[in-house]
């Protein structure tokens, strides 16, 4: 090739370069705009779902210290974006909750006297008991499902919206089981 022929094969390449730059940069440009308007999705639920739990512990000022430990916890990992880890804690408050229901019942002491009961034990107990509806059943199943995989696998991510939907379902569910404790030291209120 002589000069000139190389002179226009660079050129050739240095505009199919500018042009393949000018195509990423819009595409990343793009992906950006994306970004952005998921996170401040992202942000209005994480507010919703810890505005619902900043309401249960301040209308409740006479919640056991533990529980609202638990619900400080979980507020404080929704604001770092650690869902499956709020998850797994609040999954841990509705088991504790379910373990103070049945730590007197004689019923179920004598169904479990062999062996520790699991938390699947203890919701499959309060379904059969009808302590929790079949709704809420299904709702703590699902939780217990997220739990699990965030308790044995490793960087667990989970859509947005079903996570959501698990942390108002728990918060319900915690006001719920908290009420039915063999003596509540007061009424649990969610305005």
């Amino acid at each position: 090739m002589t000069k000139k022929e190389w002179a226009g094969f660079f050129q050739f390449l240095s505009v199919i370069l500018v042009i393949w730059l000018l195509i990423d940069n819009e595409e990343k440009k793009k992906k950006i705009k994306e970004l952005s308007l998921s996170l401040k999705a992202t942000e209005g639920i994480d507010q919703q779902i810890k505005e619902r739990l900043k309401e249960l512990m301040t209308a409740n000022p006479d919640i056991e210290p533990a529980v609202a430990t638990e619900l400080n916890d979980i507020q404080e990992l929704i604001g770092i974006r650690q869902d499956s880890k709020a998850i797994l804690a609040m999954a841990k408050v509705i088991e504790n909750l379910l373990k103070k229901i049945y730590r007197t019942d004689a019923a179920f002491k004598a169904r479990f006297a062999k062996r520790k009961p699991s938390f699947e034990d203890y919701l499959n107990y309060a379904n059969e008991q009808k302590l929790i509806s079949k709704e809420d059943f299904h709702h703590i199943s699902i939780i217990k499902i997220y739990r699990n995989e965030e308790a044995h696998e490793l960087a667990v991510k989970k859509d947005k919206n079903k996570v959501f939907s698990c942390m108002m379902s728990g918060i319900a569910i915690i006001y719920s089981l908290y009420s039915l404790l063999p003596s509540p030291p007061k009424q649990l209120v969610i305005e």
